[in-house]
């Protein structure tokens, strides 16, 4: 029988078993890795755990360190369940959202990461709930007023810690600090700029009335870009930290709980139906 020429072979055939893509999740409490197969088939996973920090009551953080820490363990425990002639493709990132990384312009930490599940924003709630009341803020976001999420982060910052709010040059969330560990790019997707209370979601850009309200500037945050392209490739230094090849493409991803909604079939809904609905729920 003659062998079929290579140019007819399908491109799934071709890698059939050879190629690889990478997933991970930095969630709350833990790190996640998975390695998938061209069929969707698991062929490694990994995950480090992390614990939450509370300096006082109602008060949530986490170390950005910690979180970069997991990050690494994971995928040097993946790369090294690499099988010989396996090609790791490219690396998609999902995370936590509404937890805000204040950083400086090298990309450091200037605070602890401020989790979604933090309450310390009380009087800052309440200051801008009695200025502009819920439907004002969920027009234009979505979500009703809340507490615990960066656009309160960002003003506590600024009234209670102005130090190192002056310091901030930058104020990251999760899938912007790792990504940005990742490849030096600084991107935010669409699902996790949603949660920050800073988006509005019929534009889909950052919305200047409520970077006025948080007393930031839009080159303070990362730049908005669709999920599912690459926005960066592995640097040399996060090669060696992580064992995976330098130059590999690094997948802007979503939301972990969006991610999750798509993976269950969650069928598709357009801005304004998101922004009519979720008004309308908080009303």
């Amino acid at each position: 029988m003659r062998e079929i020429p290579r140019r007819y072979l399908t491109f799934h055939d071709r890698h059939k078993g050879l190629s690889v893509l990478l997933g991970l999740d930095v969630g709350t409490t833990a790190t996640k890795a998975l390695l998938f197969d061209l069929e969707g088939n698991v062929r490694a996973s990994a995950s480090a755990s992390y614990g939450l920090i509370s300096p006082q009551a109602g008060w949530v953080e986490q170390d950005p360190e910690a979180l970069w820490r997991a990050v690494v363990t994971v995928l040097r425990a993946i790369a090294g369940q690499l099988q010989p002639g396996q090609q790791v493709w490219a690396l998609a990132q999902s995370s936590q959202g509404g937890t805000t990384v204040p950083v400086d312009a090298a990309g450091q930490p200037t605070y602890n990461a401020i989790s979604w599940m933090d309450g310390r924003a009380q009087a800052e709630h309440a200051e801008l709930r009695g200025q502009h009341g819920d439907r004002a803020i969920s027009h234009k976001t979505g979500w009703p007023l809340l507490a615990g999420l960066p656009l309160q982060h960002i003003r506590w910052l600024r009234a209670k810690e102005p130090d190192t709010f002056a310091r901030s040059r930058y104020f990251l969330f999760v899938n912007d600090f790792i990504g940005h560990r990742l490849t030096g790019e600084l991107c935010m997707n669409p699902a996790d700029a949603s949660i920050t209370q800073l988006l509005d979601i019929e534009t889909g850009d950052w919305d200047e009335w409520l970077l006025m309200l948080a007393g930031i500037r839009r080159e303070q945050l990362s730049p908005l870009q669709p999920s599912g392209g690459a926005f960066g490739k592995l640097t040399a230094e996060a090669s060696a930290a992580t064992g995976l090849p330098a130059g590999l493409p690094v997948i802007n991803g979503a939301h972990d709980q969006y991610c999750a909604a798509v993976r269950r079939g969650c069928c598709w809904q357009s801005p304004k139906t998101w922004r009519s609905a979720g008004a309308a729920a908080w009303r």
